[in-house]
């Protein structure tokens, strides 16, 4: 059986008044990107907005730091997400 975030999301949020909970995120996109906003808003309800802390961590890579198996397969999926969005 598996579960969907929101059943996990949701059996976690069961006894929520007794704890402190927050939610980290990770992202590549920059803090300011109005997409951010729109995510939480689309995954937290207002009430779980209320009483859960909720942190966006962009993250990032270096593409001259990677190593040429990694720059290779990033390259690839760069291609597959072209083929799939044209």
């Amino acid at each position: 059986m598996t579960l969907s975030s929101e059943q996990i999301i949701g059996q976690i949020f069961e006894g929520v008044d007794e704890k402190s909970l927050a939610a980290f995120c990770v992202g590549g996109s920059p803090i300011e990107n109005p997409d951010i906003d729109q995510f939480l808003k689309n995954n937290f309800s207002e009430d779980e907005q209320k009483k859960v802390k909720i942190f966006y961590c962009p993250g990032g890579f270096n593409y001259d730091k990677m190593s040429k198996p990694s720059k290779m397969m990033m390259n690839m999926f760069v291609k597959a997400l072209i083929r799939i969005l044209s």
